[in-house]
This record gives C-alpha cells, sequence and structure tokens, in this order.
C-alpha cells in the first residue's frame, strides 16, 4: 500500500513538472472583413472550441481582398479563405494552393444594382460603371452575365471599389457592383434604408461553384492539423446552439477597430437571422473529407 501511494505520488509530482500541451499555432487569413459567412470559424474561436483542442487559431482580415491565398503561397500563413474560381486562376498561374475545405458550398455572389437606379435588366449595364473587388473571378463572372444578355467587358467601365462595395453603390461612384454576396449585401442596403435588386450568378450564364473554400500552400499543408480544424468547425455548426451574444461581441470590436463606414458590418445578428436558405459557415463533412483525403 505504502510503495502503491508513492508511486501515485511521483507520478504527481511528473505530472506537475511536465509543460502544458503546446498550441499549434495557426494564421487563417479570412476573405473579407468579418461577416456572418464566418460565423463557424468566429463562434468557435470565441468559444474556445479551436485552444480546447490544441489550436491557436488566429482570424486575420485582410487589407486587399486579392492578398489573402497569395500570402498563403508566399508562406505568410497556413490556410486562407477563398473562392473556388480564384484558386482555378491562381493555379493555372503556377502558384502552389491546394483546396483543403468547403465553408460555404453555393454561390453566393450576385451583380447588384439599387433597385430605384436606372438598371432594369442586364442590357441596361451597357455605356454604365461596375464596381468590383477580386481582379480576375469577379471580372470572369461578369463576362458570362453580360454575354448572356449580348454584351461584352468592353461595354462596360469596371472600376475596383475594394471593400467598398455598398457606399460605391449608394454613392452613385457606380451603377452596379459584382461580388455583392446576396446574404450580405443586400441586408447592408437594408439597413441603409435602401433596396437592391440582384442577379445571382449561377442562374445567369455561370456554372455553379463553392464560394467559400478554404486553401493551404501544397508543400507543406499539414493533413492531420487540417483534419483537426475541419473537424472542430463542423462540430461549432451542428451544436446549433444562440450565437447572438457572441456575434454581438464580434461587431462591437469592429465597430471600435473600423472608422470607415464603408466597411462596418452592422446588424450582424439580424443579418445571420436572414440567411436561411444559404446557412452561415456551412461545413459540409462530405466536403470536407473529400477535400482533404
Amino acid at each position: 500500500m505504502r510503495l502503491l501511494i508513492r508511486l501515485i505520488a511521483a507520478a504527481a509530482l511528473v505530472s506537475l513538472a511536465l509543460p502544458a500541451a503546446a498550441q499549434d499555432k495557426v494564421r487563417l487569413l479570412l476573405d473579407w472583413f468579418v461577416n456572418p459567412d464566418h460565423a463557424a470559424l468566429v463562434i468557435a474561436k470565441q468559444r474556445g472550441i479551436f485552444t480546447k483542442h490544441g489550436l491557436d487559431v488566429e482570424l486575420i482580415a485582410p487589407a486587399d481582398p486579392n492578398a489573402p491565398p497569395k500570402l498563403v503561397a508566399a508562406g505568410q500563413a497556413e490556410y486562407a479563405l477563398s473562392y473556388q474560381p480564384t484558386l482555378q486562376m491562381l493555379a493555372a498561374e503556377g502558384l502552389p494552393l491546394v483546396r483543403v475545405g468547403v465553408l460555404v458550398a453555393q454561390p453566393l455572389n450576385s451583380l447588384v444594382v439599387l433597385e430605384d437606379g436606372p438598371v432594369k435588366t442586364i442590357a441596361d449595364f451597357k455605356g454604365r460603371k461596375i464596381g468590383y473587388s477580386i481582379a480576375g473571378f469577379e471580372e470572369a463572372l461578369l463576362g458570362a452575365i453580360l454575354e448572356k444578355a449580348g454584351l461584352t467587358l468592353k461595354d462596360v467601365t469596371l472600376i475596383n471599389v475594394n471593400f467598398a462595395l455598398t457606399t460605391a453603390l449608394m454613392s452613385k461612384q457606380v451603377d452596379g457592383v459584382i461580388g455583392a454576396f446576396r446574404n450580405f449585401e443586400l441586408n447592408d442596403r437594408a439597413l441603409h434604408k435602401a433596396k437592391g435588386r440582384l442577379w445571382e450568378v449561377e442562374k445567369n450564364g455561370v456554372p455553379t461553384y463553392d464560394e467559400l473554400i478554404l486553401v493551404a500552400k501544397r508543400e507543406t499543408v499539414e493533413v492531420a492539423r487540417t483534419k483537426k480544424l475541419l473537424k472542430r468547425l463542423i462540430a461549432t455548426h451542428e451544436q446549433k446552439r444562440d450565437d447572438a451574444r457572441i456575434i454581438r461581441q464580434v461587431e462591437d470590436k469592429m465597430r471600435a477597430e473600423t472608422e470607415e463606414a464603408a466597411v462596418q458590418p452592422l446588424g450582424l445578428v439580424e443579418q445571420v437571422a436572414r440567411l436561411r436558405p444559404h446557412p452561415v459557415g456551412r461545413v459540409s463533412s462530405a466536403h470536407a473529407s473529400k477535400s482533404i483525403g
């Protein structure tokens, strides 16, 4: 008995001497400023779900929405949220990127105008200005949409408005914007007391695709860590708890840190509630396992 007690005491001393399990630091670049489509990521981080399973995840909003996948390819972060068409274009350019998971498995991108504006049909865009934020990808989408109406990109003037899609449209800097997410920008306009009209890309000449995907650098991606990350996201989504408090905390933090009105995502809780049938932070188990093998 004394021997057993001594063994237990020794084991306890050894365990006290061992350092706490090291957290696996993960830098994840978002595709845009934080918005409802990132809900699964934000909630998993705020609740400590990542930390509990050994992941120290840092969510980083980009200064330039074109930059995240390129920074991952350069080794500046472990993961980035991007778009399936963007990945295909960058891979064709030789960037060493691979898709490892899917956050939103359906298109959200839309061509949007103000409801009371001069554009009523796609053909009305001839000779007008269209704002965009992601070079290459959104120009390709717009080209396909215009072609269906007998127009080409030469028939319009493209203006890079970066994050300021709503501001550019509301101020009449442009007549329409491509790249507006149907579950966010229209709600944002509603909060500004303005109604919008939209054309969904997949119903206007663009093949369907996965909107938000997770990409990593091909040569350095860690499969075990990636599976752990995706598993936590899937679990977060499937818990289906009331996350209004956490979302409001994120919104308050963003208000405090963001000075430019153009990128203030107001009303996140209300927008999350309106997302059906476009689920926030949708993570598919099948897509995840299929993507990382």
